[in-house]
This record gives structure tokens, C-alpha cells and sequence, in this order.
């Protein structure tokens, strides 16, 4: 499985990005640095961030402080990465879609 993963990270970051920087005219490092930058300062920050939760709460020894841990780092992690991988014109878009919607549920389900 580790192969497998190693050939998909080098056929991703080698040769797909050479094809799409050659193709583009642009700089494959650049480019590289770009899209990969983001998601993995946010993978750094999150393991660091469940060992400082581990070493100030100690361990999950039980289910309710498991779900509880889980939940409160998956939200602080979607709220991380819609902040700072999302691009801003997707966010606008999500943001646009989601008010939307709350708006249309809203109207349909108010209480009277």
C-alpha cells in the first residue's frame, strides 16, 4: 500500500505538474509550492494540535471523551482549512450557496 501511495504522491507531484507547467509555460516549482503549500501547513498545525490536546486533556480512555475530542477538532479543522486552503473566490461562492439556502429553509420552516 505504501508503494502504491509513493507512485501516486510521484505521479502527482512529478509528472503530472512537469505536463501542466510545460503546458502553461510556468514554473513547476512555483506551481508546486502553491497548490501544496496550504494543505500541508495545515497537516502540521492539526498534529500539533492533537499532541498539545493530548498533552493538556491526556487521552481519549473512553468513547464520550473520544466523540468529544473528534468533534471538536473536526470542526476546528474545517473552520482552518475553509479559512486558509478554500481560495477566496470558492468561499464567496460556498458562503453565497449556503445563505441561500438557510434563507430558503427559513421561509418554508419559521416558526409562526
Amino acid at each position: 500500500m505504501a508503494a502504491v501511495a509513493g507512485l501516486v504522491a510521484l505521479n502527482r507531484c512529478g509528472l503530472l505538474s512537469y505536463i501542466f507547467c510545460a503546458h502553461f509555460g510556468i514554473s513547476q516549482g512555483a506551481y508546486l509550492a502553491r497548490i501544496f503549500s496550504a494543505p500541508l501547513l495545515l497537516m502540521a498545525v492539526s498534529i500539533g494540535g492533537m499532541l498539545a490536546w493530548r498533552h493538556w486533556f491526556g487521552m481519549a480512555d473512553s468513547w464520550t471523551r473520544l466523540l468529544l475530542t473528534g468533534a471538536v477538532y473536526s470542526t476546528l479543522y474545517c473552520l482552518i482549512a475553509f479559512r486558509f486552503v478554500v481560495s477566496p473566490k470558492h468561499r464567496a461562492w460556498f458562503l453565497s450557496r449556503a445563505g441561500a439556502t438557510w434563507a430558503r429553509y427559513w421561509t418554508r420552516y419559521r416558526p409562526a
